[in-house]
This record gives structure tokens, C-alpha cells and sequence, in this order.
């Protein structure tokens, strides 16, 4: 997967379609890190009780 990816990013070589994938990766690590925090916080409630 990110091998395609780096590949079409070689091949376009546009810094426009670089800066929009960069952010598309940075809005994923975010919604994943927010998941692992919700989860996390859900666990430890769940200890508590």
C-alpha cells in the first residue's frame, strides 16, 4: 500500500499532490489517535467500577 502510494507520488512528482496526501495522512494519525484514546479512557472506567 504505501509502496503504491510513494509510487504515484514519484510519478506525478506535483507538490500539490504531495502536500494533499501529507494532509490525508495527518487527519488518519489523528482519528487514530483519538480512537486509542477513547478506548484507553473506556477501559479504565470500566476498571474502576
Amino acid at each position: 500500500m504505501t509502496s503504491f502510494i510513494f509510487r504515484e507520488y514519484r510519478e506525478r512528482s506535483n507538490v500539490g499532490y504531495g502536500t494533499m496526501l501529507a494532509f490525508v495522512y495527518l487527519v488518519l494519525i489523528i482519528l487514530f489517535v483519538t480512537g486509542l484514546l477513547k478506548l484507553a479512557s473506556r477501559w479504565n472506567t470500566s476498571d474502576q467500577n
